[in-house]
């Protein structure tokens, strides 16, 4: 499942994955947070995972990765904040996007995110 995170900086969009998530899913929340109010001003995406995340973390990046690449994707920059100890499996999976930070670098996350 992916919920939004909230208290984030301006021009960050965030989700928090926890329990499931399927590349599907991962589709259905951009285009939900796309369709959010304000969107125009935002111009990343970060995806938090949370330490109640069940797995399939390939279907998280692969589905971050596709959105990201796509013709005219719903933001500029998408990060991946992972658990220090699953940054490498998390990189194994993707390509260039989304950028993968360590939860010890969530503020140079925010920041990339942000444009900054």
């Amino acid at each position: 499942m992916l919920e939004p995170l909230t208290d984030l900086p301006a021009g960050v969009c965030g989700l928090r994955a926890l329990g499931t998530v399927v590349a599907a899913d991962v589709a259905a929340a951009i285009a939900g947070a796309a369709a959010a109010p304000g969107h125009a001003t935002t111009k990343g995406l970060v995806v938090l995972i949370d330490a109640d995340f069940d797995g399939y973390l390939a279907e998280l990046v692969r589905g971050l990765a596709t959105a990201a690449a796509a013709p005219a994707p719903a933001f500029a920059r998408f990060a991946l904040i992972a658990p220090d100890g699953v940054v490498s499996e998390a990189r194994a999976h993707g390509a260039d996007a989304p950028r993968i930070f360590p939860a010890s670098q969530r503020a140079d996350a925010l920041a990339f995110a942000a444009g900054r």
